[in-house]
């Protein structure tokens, strides 16, 4: 269909829609949403694509449906009209309400590369702390001590965090992250008190966190 045809069967479909026209111009819509947006992009408008879809995902539809449109606004964003600043909000909202799984799982990775880009080392790791915990909720340990690892590395490197940087590989200790416990015996020994050391082995290994 052309571009104009589906912009009046969008209109059509919405209007019977919200004036209680049931389930039939429900999928009528998305239909024909879906189908404007990817002639829209075969002609090279993107923006308009992104504006119609957090359009869309103001609708009435699925919870899940509407985070599929702002997913695919925040995608375009990045990926096609090169504005990868105003795609970060869009991607920690939806992580926010869905921090594994479904939406969120397939926006992590893009999320934190356009962070990393922008030197927003802080969010940075807000998002695999969040990251790291949504793991553990899901029984994944080893994934969640990855992430806390992750976090900490980047809180002590970046940030110059020190207590940051104890907090994450505390956590990840307590997943049993061999890498957390040799930096949290680093960062205990550059306060140059060997006994330290020696305790804070003994209270993660214990799943005891040892005090900053």
């Amino acid at each position: 269909l052309e571009i104009r045809v589906l912009e009046r069967l969008v209109t059509l479909a919405v209007d019977s829609w919200k004036a209680g026209g049931g389930e039939f111009p429900e999928r009528t819509a998305d239909w024909a949403i879906a189908e404007l947006a990817q002639r829209l992009l075969e002609v090279g408008r993107a923006a308009e694509v992104i504006d119609r879809l957090l359009s869309a995902s103001e609708l009435p539809f699925p919870v899940q449906r509407k985070r599929e449109l702002r997913r695919g606004a925040a995608v375009l964003c990045s990926d096609r009209v090169n504005n990868g600043e105003r795609a970060i909000a869009p991607f920690q909202a939806l992580l926010e309400e869905e921090p594994a799984g479904g939406v969120g799982s397939s926006i992590v990775q893009r999320l934190a590369a356009l962070l990393e880009e922008r030197d927003r080392h802080a969010e940075l790791t807000d998002l695999w702390e969040k990251q790291a915990v949504a793991r553990a909720k899901g029984d994944d340990r080893a994934g969640a001590a990855a992430l806390w690892t992750r976090a900490a590395s980047i809180a002590e490197e970046r940030l110059k965090d020190r207590d940051g940087a104890l907090s994450g590989n505390r956590n990840g200790a307590q997943h049993d992250s061999e890498e957390s416990l040799e930096a949290l015996a680093r960062l205990y020994d550059a306060t140059g008190d060997p006994k330290r050391v020696a305790h804070a082995y003994l209270q993660e290994v214990a799943g005891t966190p040892p005090e900053a």
